[in-house]
């Protein structure tokens, strides 16, 4: 007996950050790249591509050394992927709507990325396909993570497991 996987054919809304429109696409239509964004003004779950966003403007002061130490932590786990400076972590935090929700998204990133590499022989690519994996974890829900992730390196089998430690729960499901 042949089974054939179920199609979702739920839409989910794309914003147009050029023209400042919404449209809608299958979810399955998500392209790599694309991430759940809060937009000013528009209520519920929207889909951009991550390339096509600008910065706000500063919506928070210079941090404090405690905040920042969170910041060198996440610095010092994903340097070798993601190599920006303490001053672009907090500039980039600063823009924020909700700055320590987002350093704490980060931080929980840099511990699974360390996890997921610490004690491996994995190269400079495959790196790179973990942080990836790991960043679009951060801004999808668990069965569009693959489909919007662009793998250069690591076997889809291992992207599943990345995923699926990610999104791990003791005790739940």
């Amino acid at each position: 007996m042949w089974f054939r996987k179920k199609k979702d054919y739920s839409k989910v809304r794309i914003y147009d950050p050029d023209n400042r429109s919404l449209s809608e696409i299958p979810a399955e239509e998500l392209a790599p790249g694309m991430i759940r964004v809060e937009v000013e003004g528009i209520e519920g779950e929207v889909w951009a591509d991550v390339s096509r966003l600008r910065k706000s403007d500063y919506r928070h002061p210079p941090f404090t050394e405690e905040i920042r130490d969170y910041l060198r932590e996440i610095r010092q786990k994903l340097d070798e992927v993601y190599p920006l400076s303490l001053e672009e972590w907090e500039d980039d935090f600063r823009r924020d709507q909700n700055p320590e929700r987002e350093i704490a998204i980060w931080l929980f990133i840099a511990e699974r990325y360390a996890e997921q590499v610490n004690g491996r022989s994995l190269n400079p690519v495959q790196k790179m396909d973990v942080f990836r994996i790991l960043v679009s974890c951060s801004n999808n829900p668990k069965e569009n993570v693959l489909s919007v992730t662009h793998l250069e390196a690591l076997p889809r089998e291992e992207a599943q497991r990345i995923v699926d430690r990610f999104f791990y729960k003791p005790g739940g499901e």
